[in-house]
């Protein structure tokens, strides 16, 4: 019976954080999935563009289609491997990496400003739970 109040309360949790933190932020002129392609390719730039689509979920079809339109924007380049020239890779341009850069400074103080409300002992203890859930859940992680 727990395991079933555990997937309510998951259910529940990922709206509410949504709504909490993310719905009143600004657009910033590229899409949820955009933005995570650049976050990734500034944290593991350089892999092939099948590397990408696993990471952000989508098809590889739909990877080719984000990637060029960031391309256009000149927020990403593509490469091609040496040992094999069918193989593309995705690395951030200076453009995307200021832009992922600005974006992530205003989204941090988006964050910081929510985060206002909280006392240091209710931070420290929401950092806590945290980082035992994520504990927790990478070993379903590491189970896949």
């Amino acid at each position: 019976m727990s395991r079933r109040l555990l997937i309510e309360n998951y259910i529940t949790l990922l709206p509410m954080l949504y709504r909490t933190f993310f719905r009143d932020f600004p657009n910033c002129g590229v899409t949820r999935l955009q933005m995570k392609l650049l976050y990734y390719l500034k944290v593991e730039g350089g892999k092939p563009m099948n590397y990408y689509a696993k990471k952000i979920m989508v098809s590889k079809p739909n990877m080719s289609v984000l990637a060029e339109k960031m391309i256009n924007e000149g927020f990403v380049k593509k490469e091609s491997l040496e040992r094999d020239r069918r193989v593309s890779t995705l690395k951030l341009t200076e453009k995307g990496e200021d832009f992922l850069s600005e974006e992530m400074n205003k989204f941090t103080n988006h964050l910081l400003d929510k985060l206002s409300i909280f006392t240091d002992e209710e931070v420290e203890r929401l950092i806590e739970m945290i980082e035992e859930i994520k504990g927790m859940f990478s070993r379903v992680v590491d189970n896949n």
